[in-house]
């Protein structure tokens, strides 16, 4: 078993812990270190984990660690490439849950505009309010996260894009200098 498989079914089974280049190293007796560093930089570069500054599970440093979230993900095993020059890739389809997703669009949003957001009612009728996903401390951002699939048969998925239209009716009625 490559090294890389090693790696990443070791963090599969350990879903959510995250574990440093370090630790892994030692963990899995994949030397040097280094070896460790590139096979999760490529890793995360398929987007088959996580790689970001954190507490390591396993030692409580603050360092890179790296980890996978296993429930609502799924990772496929090697594919041929479209590209007959290259040999195998990695793919990987994720699915985040839909607070996952929206906690990551917080954190890019306020690391962009150096504004606080969260969930927040705004009028968009008389006597009607709708609750938004992320609204800026001033009002000046309002923001609905949706994150929709295709149905597990395949089909085209009307009701969510019903739900996703009616996000749109609304934020076309607020007061807002930018909506997304």
């Amino acid at each position: 078993m490559s090294n890389k498989i090693r790696i990443l079914n070791f963090l599969k089974e350990r879903d959510g812990d995250k574990y440093c280049d370090d630790c892994l190293s030692i963990i899995l007796k994949i030397y040097p270190r280094q070896q460790v560093n590139q096979i999760c930089r490529t890793l995360f570069s398929a987007n088959l984990i996580y790689r970001e500054k954190g507490l390591c599970s396993n030692c409580s440093k603050y360092k890179i660690v790296n980890w996978v979230v296993v429930e609502n993900r799924e990772v496929k095993a090697e594919v041929p490439s479209q590209n007959k020059y290259t040999k195998k890739r990695m793919v990987s389809t994720i699915r985040l849950s839909p607070d996952e997703f929206e906690n990551r669009v917080k954190e890019y949003l306020e690391r962009t505009f150096k504004r606080k957001f969260s969930k927040k009612p705004l009028q968009v009728g008389p006597n009607k309010f709708h609750n938004f996903d992320l609204v800026s401390d001033d009002d000046a951002i309002v923001v609905e996260c949706k994150s929709y699939s295709w149905t597990k048969s395949e089909n085209f998925p009307s009701a969510k894009i019903s739900t996703a239209i009616e996000a749109l009716f609304y934020l076309s009625r607020i007061k807002a200098s930018k909506k997304y």
